[in-house]
């Protein structure tokens, strides 16, 4: 018998965080603007840096319906020796976008930089008071912990490397702590590269009950960048007068994304 399962650990399916869905395109659906034009037009938006760049990576996401109605032309453009920029091409309408995704890091920008756990818990609270929510995150033993309406659920866990007829999920139910329709779950720690520069890593798990993002987020002063696992539930809703929904606003309380 089929069972319902869901990962308690992060799955590692890189998506883009700035794309607008995180959700495949229907293949049985043909994009009202193919590829070869969406790279044509992507040439014409590098400009004169086209000729330097190269097309490594290419993926078109559509919206959770999967009705045809919104897609996004996802382009990655490298060179032997520079930074990584991404092409964004509306598959309904031609127009796009370029963002520079990946450059050399500068250790000491402070602009768009947090100065560390206890200043990221001061914007993401303000956030959280702002959509009505009682719940504060809260930075104990370097580390931030917030959780924001939660409930128990009963799951098969992952496995990490787990094969064999349960997908790699164990057999025995355990019970965890998760986001209801509209909680959040945060755990943040700050850490450091002797290099000079943390992994870049974006990862999305979207599961049955709740979904889960990955990612690393510069922090100022050398060497230093925080950690952020957030699991939440798929129905956000918009605060009063808000231009964004509850989760991106608080990504964005942890400021600049490595990689992005």
């Amino acid at each position: 018998m089929k069972r319902t399962i869901i990962a308690v650990s992060m799955l590692a399916v890189v998506a883009s965080t700035t794309c607008g869905s995180l959700y495949f395109w229907n293949a049985n659906k043909r994009p009202p603007v193919a590829l070869q034009e969406a790279l044509r037009r992507a040439d014409k938006l590098l400009g004169d840096d086209a000729k330097n760049r190269y097309c490594i990576g290419v993926m078109l996401y559509g919206n959770k319906k999967g009705d045809g109605k919104f897609g996004i032309w996802n382009l990655q453009y490298c060179t032997e020796d520079g930074p990584v920029k991404m092409v964004y091409i509306d598959s309904q309408t031609g127009k796009g976008h370029v963002e520079l995704w990946k450059g050399s890091i500068d250790l000491f920008k402070k602009v768009g930089r947090r100065t560390g756990l206890k200043d990221i818990a001061t914007r993401l609270n303000k956030v959280l008071k702002d959509f009505g929510y009682t719940e504060r995150a809260a930075v104990t033993k370097n580390k931030l912990v917030l959780r924001a309406r939660t409930r128990k659920y009963q799951v098969h866990p992952y496995i990490e490397g787990g094969f064999g007829e349960n997908g790699g999920f164990g057999e025995d139910l355990v019970e965890v702590i998760g986001p209801k329709h509209d909680g959040v779950i945060i755990e943040a720690f700050e850490s450091g590269n002797a290099g000079g520069e943390p992994p870049f890593f974006s990862s999305h798990d979207l599961g049955k009950y709740w979904q889960s993002n990955r990612s690393n987020h510069l922090l100022t002063g050398k060497n230093r960048y925080v950690t952020v696992d957030i699991r939440y539930g798929e129905k956000r809703k918009r605060g009063i007068g808000q231009s964004s929904d509850l989760l991106g606003l608080l990504m964005r309380a942890f400021g600049e994304q490595r990689g992005l």
